[in-house]
């Protein structure tokens, strides 16, 4: 009986591990570019401007870190259910043999 309750309390904290670590992960950012203004006018590389490559970045950096704040989020979400779930299995084992 000892040995379920110990694998729970392990299955417990590894859980609650995970989910604060994909927590923190939701919170971290991308940078974007920082554009700077010329005054010299209009500045090409290869022929693409750069103030739509750099607008260009900024989007995908945008769109990329929503994308992994969403499943970051929805990751810890679903590891804190499986940490409490775990923990009413404990309480289960601890009950049912009392």
């Amino acid at each position: 009986m000892i040995s379920i309750i110990c694998v729970w309390i392990i299955f417990t904290f590894i859980f609650l591990g995970l989910s604060i670590y994909h927590f923190v992960l939701s919170k971290k950012k991308v940078a974007e570019l920082n554009k700077t203004t010329m005054s010299s006018g209009r500045v090409e590389i290869l022929g693409l401007d750069i103030n739509k490559f750099a607008n260009g970045v900024n989007s995908f950096v945008d769109d990329y870190n929503a994308s992994t704040t969403k499943q970051n989020r929805i990751a810890a979400a679903g590891y804190l259910l499986a940490a409490l779930v775990a923990i009413f299995s404990l309480v289960l084992g601890i009950v049912s043999n009392t």
